[in-house]
């Protein structure tokens, strides 16, 4: 028994000894609480620190006076300390390239009072020069850091080939043509050309349909061109183009031509097939008949499939004698870049190449994407922007356009990382290049399925001059009025609700189910 009362009490003395280590180090790792004295974890030896008396911040001696070179990772997660002495306590403000460094983005964490920066989720776009400055009542000091991301991922640019070519095809008939598209592990953002003279057109529209799939060779795609009613306007030559994140690449349009042939006169033998027809009207009849009878059965089976589809997928579209939605293409609120005609110069052709869009929650980067006129960049930067980061992830040009890329390429990267694209509506809107750019860009979400669009009219603009599918996407959608006084103090609860849950709770869930 007396052994017994001896093994109890050592187990309760080393219990009480782990109590004590631990409270020891949690003290020591919460030195950066801004308890006085002001500092990150050591106190260095200054009269003004060591016996408190007022004075100006002073770094730790860890830190030198030339700027400190910081090499980082795609994807991982690392700090920056700025670990300052000062009495009375100093404001700290962290600055990245010349810019005052905001804790709104939900990746940047600013802690200790403001002695340390944790940057998560790396990307190369937070490469740059860091600054810290501290000041006081009795002076400020400063601190540089030079941050280098490399990237983890290894990428190849697409190879593109054309089918052989020419093409031929006669007036009138519907014509498929299809380029391969190989080394890219990615999904590849595809587009296809019409080449006229020195300048191209982009193969969009009602007549143009482009699909792509994934072949069962490793990193290869077939994308197909489907032109429909063909026209003598049609010929001449095509070119596809394919990127993913390691760069472009294109086929040479030389290797593909297309050539239209006007229709052929009837022969001798369809006049006697309409001889033949003309002297057995029963026979007629019944060709007649089975042919009605087959396009009935037709018509029943799309609308059965188009109905399960729906069923399916949740989605339900209001069809009425006025309205029909039969295809994608057909729907008027698709963009199309035959209500706008654009001439693209050859040399530019590069611009048109975008990053692949996402499909899913998780491959997409923000919650919304704002389009807007640069002409109301005040309204927006200082009131739309910033309300909406308060609760969501924004994408903004003047925030998320990567520097050195081409316009084109940062509008489609915006575009097709975010979950929703918001059209501020303003006449300088409706004037842009750009913005119609963005709403044509948008037509490839929407004519998946996904209702990617926001309407926000920010002036009271009359229907009839709005382009046509801006006016019927107010007369069959629910849209908002900002410059409406009675529901203005609704508005924002409501542009909440249209964009949906924030993409910051996925991030959450990850990082607990590590």
């Amino acid at each position: 028994m007396g052994s017994t009362m001896v093994s109890e009490a050592r187990h309760w003395i080393n219990s009480l000894m782990l109590v004590v280590l631990t409270m020891a180090t949690l003290t020591r790792w919460c030195s950066c609480s801004g308890a006085a004295p002001y500092h990150c974890s050591q106190l260095i030896d200054k009269e003004n620190v060591s016996t408190h008396k007022p004075g100006p911040p002073v770094f730790d001696d860890m830190y030198a006076t030339q700027t400190e070179v910081k090499s980082w990772s795609t994807t991982q997660s690392n700090s920056l300390r700025c670990c300052v002495t000062a009495k009375p306590d100093p404001e700290i403000i962290w600055y990245r390239n010349g810019e005052l460094l905001s804790s709104r983005n939900y990746r940047i964490v600013i802690q200790s009072n403001g002695q340390v920066v944790t940057i998560n989720d790396i990307r190369k776009a937070d490469e740059g020069n860091y600054t810290c400055i501290a000041k006081n009542a009795y002076g400020n000091i400063s601190h540089s850091f030079l941050v280098k991301v490399t990237s983890l991922f290894v990428l190849q640019k697409p190879v593109v080939i054309l089918q052989p070519s020419p093409w031929k095809t006669f007036v009138g008939n519907n014509i498929s043509i299809s380029c391969t598209i190989m080394k890219s592990a990615r999904s590849p953002f595809v587009m296809w050309f019409h080449w006229v003279k020195n300048s191209i057109k982009f193969c969009r529209g009602n007549r143009y349909h482009i699909t792509k799939i994934k072949k069962k060779e490793k990193g290869t795609w077939l994308s197909t061109l489907t032109i429909s009613n063909v026209t003598m306007d049609d010929q001449g030559n095509y070119t596809c183009t394919a990127k993913n994140g390691a760069g472009s690449g294109q086929a040479a349009h030389q290797n593909g031509t297309l050539i239209v042939l006007e229709l052929k006169p009837k022969t001798s033998h369809q006049h006697e097939d309409n001889t033949f027809f003309s002297k057995n009207p029963v026979f007629l009849g019944v060709v007649i008949a089975v042919g009605v009878s087959l396009l009935i059965i037709l018509l029943v089976s799309i609308l059965w499939r188009r109905k399960k589809s729906r069923s399916d997928h949740g989605t339900h579209f209001p069809i009425n004698d006025q309205q029909s939605f039969s295809k994608p293409d057909d729907n008027p609120l698709l963009l199309h870049a035959d209500d706008m005609h654009i001439e693209i110069p050859v040399e530019n052709l590069q611009l048109l190449m975008h990053a692949p869009g996402a499909g899913n929650d998780s491959d997409l980067d923000f919650d919304v994407f704002v389009s807007y006129s640069s002409l109301d960049r005040d309204f927006v930067k200082n009131c739309l922007y910033a309300e909406l980061t308060t609760t969501h992830s924004v994408c903004i040009d003047f925030k998320d356009f990567e520097a050195g890329l081409f316009i084109t390429d940062n509008i489609a990267n915006s575009v097709f990382r975010s979950r929703k694209t918001l059209l501020v509506v303003t006449r300088n809107f409706l004037k842009g290049v750009w913005t119609f750019f963005e709403m044509q860009l948008a037509q490839g979400r929407l004519a998946e399925g996904h209702d990617v669009l926001i309407l926000v009219l920010v002036e009271n603009i009359p229907v009839h001059e709005l382009p046509k599918p801006l006016q019927h996407y107010r007369k069959t959608k629910t849209y908002l009025e900002y410059f409406n006084e009675d529901v203005r103090p609704h508005f924002w609860d409501r542009l909440r609700s249209a964009i949906g849950p924030s993409l910051r709770g996925r991030e959450t869930e990850k990082d607990e189910s590590v």
